[in-house]
């Protein structure tokens, strides 16, 4: 298959060390996310439903659901209520993206 433009230019973008660290986060974010999705589906919840169970906004559940979190602990709570946990590694940057940050 042909790379599209955005293929390119991503592979460009990948190049950077700092780039590619920030990248690799947010695709375990997205993980995260579809994780969360499939086992509120297989529970038969709605979003709101999940809410409801952990007393957060519908809003909240879908903001971690596209991935769109910062605050670890309540996407701890939403785990746990699922049946999973979260655990937060801290691990060296690769030398080049240590000297880029």
């Amino acid at each position: 298959m042909a790379k599209t433009n955005v293929d390119r230019h991503l592979e460009r973008k990948l190049r950077d060390p700092l780039f590619r660290e920030l990248y690799e986060l947010e695709m375990q974010k997205a993980q995260i996310a579809k994780l969360l999705i499939a086992e509120r589906v297989k529970r038969g919840l709605t979003q709101g439903q999940l809410a409801r169970k952990l007393g957060v906004s519908q809003q909240q559940i879908s903001k971690i659901e596209n991935g769109n979190f910062t605050d670890l602990k309540v996407v701890q709570k939403v785990l746990l209520t699922l049946g999973h946990s979260i655990r937060v590694v801290a691990v060296p940057l690769r030398p080049k993206a240590r000297k880029a940050a």
